[in-house]
């Protein structure tokens, strides 16, 4: 069942990259097919594995390298490069001040420049879309947090099994992946169906 779950989806999110320029559709492809399996990894073990994100980064920073010297269709392939390399300079001092995990500022660099070689315009979406996600998720796990703090308060530690849970799944670490992955698809979305 998972199979046919991850094939339709990937089918919708081919059709929604495909009215993309020529020169974008090799990351959106190759975000398209790893979505389900990078949606269904942060969320049940909070990574995002390299397998699927360092190749998404190269296939951004090779595209929009070949679109500098080659006529592909994308309107501004450097204005991509900056935009990958902003967010992953961005993401690194993000990551060594404990904020994300370095799968999210992989996913986030590739997700924006490939938003940016579609439209400069898909990438501002992407921010815009993945913020706001993002930020009910963290208002989600904080009310959980907050929710928990009052369960423990009310008990002996251990009795209902609070001794026994690891504190990152009690608190509730932060898929951000996803929040990335549906801001990209409705940034997409709205620049090449709308």
């Amino acid at each position: 069942m998972i199979a046919f779950v991850d094939a339709a989806v990937v089918l919708a999110l081919l059709s929604v990259a495909a009215p993309s320029p020529p020169g974008a559709l090799v990351p959106a492809v190759w975000l398209a097919f790893t979505t389900p399996l990078l949606i269904r990894s942060d969320v049940t073990r909070r990574r995002l594995p390299n397998l699927a994100t360092m190749p998404a980064l190269g296939l951004v920073l090779g595209s929009s390298a070949v679109a500098v010297f080659v006529d592909t269709g994308v309107k501004d392939p450097a204005l991509a490069l900056l935009v990958t390399t902003l967010i992953a300079a961005g993401g690194l001092l993000s990551v060594r001040l404990g904020g994300v995990g370095l799968g999210d500022v992989k996913l986030a660099a590739a997700a924006a420049g490939s938003a940016s070689l579609v439209e400069a315009d898909a990438a501002w979406a992407l921010m815009v879309v993945a913020g706001a996600a993002g930020g009910a998720v963290v208002l989600a796990v904080r009310l959980r947090l907050r929710r928990v703090a009052r369960r423990k308060s009310r008990c002996v530690d251990g009795v209902d099994g609070f001794a026994s849970v690891d504190p990152a799944r009690e608190v509730g670490e932060i898929p951000y992946g996803p929040c990335l992955l549906f801001g990209y698809w409705v940034a997409l979305a709205a620049v090449n169906v709308v």
